[in-house]
């Protein structure tokens, strides 16, 4: 070999976080079959609304059929914006929102969710019913809506444990106008669910869920969907599922959102809309009481299962008095900690993340290895106080 220098460039040494998939969704709405095009339970994946259009769903086929599939679809991208990746799903106009849902009705969500391969994080169900439809009120909505709340739960809970971690949003329907008629979602402990209830238009009692879903695509996991900073949604009038516009039931807002709803408003001196929060159907003292803390969990849920995966079945060193070699524990936990703050904590989606492990933890006995991961979520600036008045300087 001649004489020289030879420099062999490694790699691995940075240790790169895993990727997430969290801005990826989904949409189930009711819609009728386009021959060659799309069938009913046929999940589809589109990058644009151009995508929608390409497949026969265009403004002709909602007025056709009497549904809103372009509808929603258009409101995902005008918020979200070309390039997102959405999938969806027609189901018959006589499929009930639980029945989307329903993790026991292989031909729904669960189809969708499958063909997506566990990627979709936050999945939205819109019911359009067909004209022979009639709905029973319960608690000032289509009792419909609350049915589905249980089994979008349960949807969530069994990808979840699937590690595929997964958050619903609920379209609202036909809901009575009265706020003190709506239930109190704070009671439940859903927390994986949210319900909005905003609404399409003055002839359309439907949620418009492709707006909220479209938020949601295009922020970070941290982020609240309600944020000011991110802008106004863009729409030109805003309406609740009642037909009424949001600002007629200003009055109500309070009442409205202590129940546990989401919806948009608007702020004084603000042109456009915006989103009150991304509440979900549990208690406040839930850590998981808004979308927003559960999308955070959800993805730091994704990166540990990534990181520690390629430790099952490994040997474990252990000292002569039967503790944990401190090296093995100490590599664990830079293992973990170096993905969540790569990953999270440098984006601002947490503020820290802290791994610790049990030296003295009897893994001989048990083959059981414990870790402990703390994530110290951001903060909320949700109500800012603000003392306000005079000064006379001769007063100081």
């Amino acid at each position: 070999m001649l004489p020289g220098v030879i420099i062999n460039i490694e790699n691995g040494a940075l240790g790169g976080a895993p990727g997430t998939s969290d801005g990826i969704t989904g949409m189930m709405l009711s819609g009728v079959a386009v021959a060659s095009q799309i069938a009913l339970n046929e999940p589809k994946q589109i990058f644009s609304l151009a995508g929608a259009v390409a497949l026969g769903l265009d403004e002709a086929y909602d007025t056709a059929n009497s549904v809103d599939v372009y509808k929603q679809i258009k409101s995902f991208y005008d918020v979200a914006g070309t390039g997102k990746e959405l999938w969806f799903m027609l189901v018959a106009q006589t499929v009930s929102l639980a029945d989307m849902l329903d993790v026991t009705e292989a031909a729904n969500a669960v189809a969708l969710l499958d063909a997506a391969d566990g990627k979709i994080r936050v999945l939205a169900v819109s019911r359009v019913a067909d004209g022979g439809y009639t709905p029973t009120i319960l608690d000032g909505l289509d009792s419909d809506v609350y049915a589905a709340v249980t089994t979008g739960q349960a949807l969530a809970e069994s990808f979840a444990a699937q590690i595929k971690p997964l958050r619903v949003v609920i379209g609202a329907r036909e809901w009575s106008g009265a706020a003190g008629d709506l239930a109190d979602l704070h009671q439940r402990t859903d927390n994986r669910v949210a319900i909005s209830l905003t609404g399409h238009s003055s002839s359309n009692k439907n949620a418009d869920v492709g707006v909220m879903l479209g938020r949601l695509a295009a922020i970070p996991v941290q982020r609240n969907i309600g944020r000011v900073k991110d802008g106004d949604l863009g729409i030109l009038q805003a309406y609740l599922t009642d037909g009424e516009t949001t600002e007629s039931k200003e009055t109500a807002w309070a009442s409205i959102y202590d129940k546990g709803f989401v919806f948009v408003r608007r702020y004084v001196g603000k042109s456009g809309y915006y989103f009150v929060d991304d509440l979900t159907a549990t208690a406040l003292t839930d850590d998981f009481c808004t979308l927003s803390k559960g999308r955070v969990i959800d993805k730091a849920f994704t990166l540990t299962y990534a990181t520690y995966i390629n430790e099952v079945n490994d040997e474990v060193l252990i000292n002569t008095d039967g503790t944990l070699s401190a090296a093995y524990v100490k590599s664990l936990q830079a293992a973990i900690e170096n993905v969540l703050n790569q990953a999270m904590t440098a984006k601002n989606e947490i503020s820290a993340a802290k791994c610790s492990i049990d030296e003295t933890q009897n893994i001989l006995a048990t083959n059981n290895l414990v870790v402990s991961i703390r994530v110290t979520p951001v903060g909320y600036s949700k109500e800012i106080e603000i003392n306000l008045g005079f000064n006379n300087p001769l007063n100081n």
